[in-house]
């Protein structure tokens, strides 16, 4: 629970918010929204999750909206600076710690 916490709300809050000064919130917003995909792969990965059909489109409709609700268009200029990779690397740490919750919290769920 420890290490999640640490990924969740130190190690990607410390990301995002250096991310936000060099690039802005809304380009940050915007690719916070890969933690979805990105837990979708780690979960298959580190947890052996099978992927059905109706998996993937809900993973779509998901990113689909949230990219919707905070597109920019200047948000979307494609550039691969320090900023973005901070970006990029918090929503990574958002959904490594979310993985490392799930064997706990499932096990929580059977006591």
């Amino acid at each position: 629970m420890l290490l999640a916490a640490f990924f969740i709300y130190a190690l990607a809050l410390f990301l995002n918010f250096n991310a936000i000064g060099l690039i802005g919130s809304s380009k940050v917003a915007l690719l916070g929204q890969l933690q979805t995909p990105f837990m979708v792969t780690l979960a298959i990965i580190c947890l052996g999750e099978h992927m059905s059909g109706r998996r993937w489109l809900a993973g779509a409709l998901a990113v689909s909206g949230a990219v919707l609700i905070n597109f920019d268009p200047r948000a979307a200029e494609l550039s691969l600076f320090w900023g973005e990779i901070l970006a990029i690397l918090g929503a990574l740490a958002i959904a490594t710690g979310i993985i490392i919750l799930k064997k706990p919290l499932d096990h929580a769920d059977t006591h």
